[in-house]
């Protein structure tokens, strides 16, 4: 789980310069509108009213989802990169360590 603040996302333009933009109430009204769950209702309230949240795997999938579909590919750029590290890292802190030589089934 990591804390990400999505009132302050650093995205680059061409030339590699970087600028901030705040994406927190957008993201809070797209999740709040295909939340299936009370739970993600809470979600989209605290985004929107913080502009940050603490985010596990599973809440960085649909987050992941949101932003291929409804962003722009800067903002995907600034912010995939840290979903996907939350998402590979609670995916394997589960599997138990292999010793060299030991394969997966």
């Amino acid at each position: 789980m990591k804390h990400i603040d999505f009132t302050n996302v650093v995205i680059k333009d061409i030339e590699g310069n970087e600028t901030t933009v705040d994406i927190s109430k957008d993201l809070a009204a797209i999740l709040y509108k295909s939340a299936v769950n009370k739970d993600g209702l809470e979600i989209a309230k605290q985004i929107y009213t913080d502009g940050s949240h603490d985010v596990d795997s599973h809440i960085a999938k649909a987050i992941k989802q949101i932003l291929l579909t409804s962003f722009l590919a800067v903002v995907q750029e600034a912010l995939i990169p840290e979903l996907d590290d939350i998402i590979n890292k609670e995916q394997f802190d589960g599997e138990p360590e292999l010793a060299d030589g030991q394969a997966t089934a």
